[in-house]
């Protein structure tokens, strides 16, 4: 992923490190004589542990891919934004309370 390593900048410090981030596909794609095509632009996620390092990850790629917004295949950033991490807490709940007694295979 050359791209994030040129919007993080040269000698960053999450370079041939862990890789704690997680970079999604590229979303809303068509395929068209046997190319892509993004013909009402694309969406690319790129997530990070929800910790003071991740966020600084994820603020570098922003700043990094609006200040040098041309990607690849003639394609350009114009917007960036974040979200939050939704609240499992009563996923995780209702996880720990299911019990499976079906064997899904005869």
């Amino acid at each position: 992923m050359r791209i994030l390593h040129d919007w993080l900048g040269r000698d960053n410090q999450w370079h041939d490190d862990i890789s704690l981030y997680s970079v999604g596909w590229l979303q809303n794609g068509r395929s068209r004589n046997g190319a892509l095509h993004f013909p009402g632009g694309a969406r690319w996620m790129i997530s990070a542990p929800d910790t003071p390092q991740g966020q600084e990850f994820l603020n570098r790629i922003a700043q990094g891919a609006l200040s040098s917004p041309r990607t690849f295949g003639g394609m350009e950033i114009i917007e960036t934004w974040g979200e939050t991490t939704p609240d499992f807490t009563d996923f995780q709940q209702a996880a720990r309370d299911a019990t499976f007694n079906r064997t899904f295979w005869d």
